[in-house]
């Protein structure tokens, strides 16, 4: 995950609950709002004062959602169909968390935030570039490269973790590896975005096009492997400087939920369509069922902004298939973490409003457990200070609570990448 720079942080709270009721929720477009009556529970998570100012900005900000964002329910629904669950979510809280720093992985305690373990690199030179975590919080997926003279061998491990969260041997994935470019990014390290289907026999992977040394010479893919045979399908939208995937993840339904940004793109009549010198800030979902082709006449589209300034900024399924959790801003540059319906593409809750939301970022579900991160309470005046923490928020109830792993930023660059996930 992308840590940024401190300079638009303010005095923050670390865990902050809203009731929010029908009438102060931020609409999209296109549909009618749902009724949302659940509310933060257990008084300790309240800070009462800035809860009212995060519902007077979500309540200020709703007319400007409206214009920002739009809903296309033009194309038909997936069919749902159940896929079979091997793998169970967990209950209670995550046990670990597995993170990367400059390409060494790590096994990190939810409750002490202490490293329990480091990852070995399952090969020699081996740098990892993403994460994935089944459901159930004992099995992780890393993606990563092996680098020699013209570039880089895409290979992929599952990493099994003991009850007590040492890691077995790492496993090499079936299939042939992948040679790509070296990236131009200044530490020689790109972000992968990979997620694994809920029943654990599937991967998705999108590669950061942009940070490779032929951008345009490959169209932008999501790329499923199965994990048991090596086989992959794959779905492709047209290359270009601002096309990118950035985000995967699953629902149990074989869909796949994407946030991505398509250039010389728009939409008209509920379909995107290329356009010359626009962009499309987007999140669309999927259906892995299908065919494999191209990616866009495959997908529903639930939510888009051409606007630079606005839009989704990140967002994650859950594994019912029913929500989208998701990072907002709009042109007010309010940001929120919501939940948005998946039927409708109405914003049915929102979670977190305001600074406290600034990088609330979701990255990870687990049954009722979201993983994303908080921003501080003050801003650090060292060039590399801690910008945040990661922070746990429970669906169900809507808590959320900052757990004891930090997150670094920089006044002089941008820090390398922290990928994290449970």
């Amino acid at each position: 995950m992308m840590s940024r720079t401190g300079d638009r942080l303010r005095d923050v709270a670390t865990a902050v609950g809203a009731a929010v009721t029908e009438q102060d929720l931020p609409e999209l477009r296109l549909a009618e709002q749902l009724p949302v009556r659940r509310r933060w529970s257990g008084g300790r998570w309240l800070v009462p004062l800035v809860a009212a100012v995060s519902v007077i900005a979500a309540v200020g900000a709703a007319a400007v959602f409206g214009k920002l964002l739009a809903v296309s329910r033009d194309r038909p629904h997936s069919a749902l169909i159940p896929g079979p669950a091997l793998i169970r979510p967990v209950t209670g809280t995550p046990g670990y968390l597995v993170t990367s720093q400059l390409g060494r992985g790590s096994v990190i305690s939810v409750a002490t935030g202490r490293t329990i373990a480091k990852i070995p690199p399952p090969v020699k030179g081996y740098v990892i570039e993403g994460i994935a975590a089944a459901p159930g919080n004992r099995v992780f997926y890393l993606a990563g490269e092996v680098f020699g003279a013209r570039g880089g061998r895409l290979e992929f491990f599952e990493v099994k973790l003991r009850p007590d969260g040492q890691p077995e041997p790492a496993r090499r994935l079936p299939g042939r590896a992948i040679q790509v470019p070296l990236p131009v990014s200044s530490n020689g390290l790109m972000n992968i975005a990979v997620a694994v289907s809920p029943d654990g026999r599937q991967i998705a992977y999108a590669l950061q096009n942009q940070l490779l040394t032929d951008p345009g010479l490959r169209p932008v893919t999501i790329t499923v492997l199965s994990v048991s045979t090596g086989a992959t399908r794959a779905w492709r939208v047209w290359s270009g400087p601002q096309t990118q995937i950035s985000q995967l993840s699953w629902d149990a339904h074989g869909r796949i939920a994407y946030h991505a940004t398509i250039g010389n793109a728009a939409v008209r009549n509920g379909h995107v369509i290329k356009a010359r010198r626009q962009n499309l800030n987007l999140v669309a979902i999927l259906s892995t069922l299908g065919a494999p082709g191209p990616l866009l006449p495959a997908s529903r589209l639930l939510t888009y902004s051409s606007r630079p300034d606005a839009g989704v900024r990140a967002s994650v399924i859950t594994a019912d298939g029913l929500t989208v959790v998701a990072q907002v801003v709009n042109g007010f540059q309010v940001t929120s973490l919501v939940e948005i319906s998946v039927a409708t593409g109405q914003i049915t809750r929102v979670l977190l409003s305001g600074e406290q939301a600034f990088q609330a970022n979701p990255v990870a579900i687990d049954g009722d457990n979201l993983l994303f991160t908080l921003s501080p309470k003050q801003e650090h005046p060292n060039a590399s200070y801690i910008c945040g923490h990661l922070a746990l928020a429970k669906l169900s109830t809507g808590q959320i609570a900052r757990l004891p792993v930090p997150v670094y930023c920089s006044t002089a660059a941008p820090p390398p990448p922290f990928p994290a996930t449970w």
